[in-house]
């Protein structure tokens, strides 16, 4: 055997053991106590994941498409079904006060945990054709102040009329 052909030997048998050898494999990080002991973030069975999109004070799920807008109200579809919306609307109130029906759900009067004190809203979820999907109406109650009572005297008086109703000035009359 020549000279070239016992340093090619070598270094085949050289890359040989290079490559068959293994590294020990780093350690890995151990988590803290405190995020161990933490149970991982994780929906319920039948639960509606949350998204980014919003009807007025009200999180919306993640699968939900905002259809139509008409003054205050807000017309959302979401491909789930009807007790998980919902149940996923229920859980944004501390007071989630609803009517029940075989076809949906009425919240008359929900107050979204963390909306301002005076914004109300009227929510209605019911099925939209065989059950497939959902439809949210989200529709802002707007508060307005209360109407001065006027007396009944001053009103007809107001009108041109005496309390009993006839014409204080009926000469006036063209």
């Amino acid at each position: 055997m020549g000279s070239e052909h016992r340093i090619t030997a070598a270094l085949v048998t050289g890359l040989a053991l290079v490559a068959g050898c293994k590294r020990a494999p780093a350690p890995s990080p151990q988590p803290s106590a405190a995020a161990s002991s933490a149970p991982p973030d994780r929906l319920a069975a039948g639960e509606a994941p949350p998204g980014v999109q919003r009807a007025h004070d009200l999180v919306l799920p993640r699968e939900a498409r905002i259809d139509a807008r008409f003054g205050t109200a807000i017309y959302v579809t979401v491909a789930r079904p009807l007790d998980e919306v919902a149940n996923f609307v229920r859980q944004q109130s501390d007071d989630p006060q609803g009517v029940v029906g075989a076809n949906g759900t009425i919240f008359p009067n929900l107050k979204v945990r963390g909306s301002d004190p005076g914004h109300h809203l009227r929510v209605e979820v019911s099925t939209l054709g065989l059950g497939a999907a959902t439809e949210i109406i989200v529709d802002r109650i707007e508060e307005r102040p209360p109407v001065d009572k006027v007396p009944q005297a001053q009103a007809m008086e107001g009108a041109g009329l005496t309390p009993d109703g006839k014409l204080i000035h009926p000469e006036k009359i063209e």
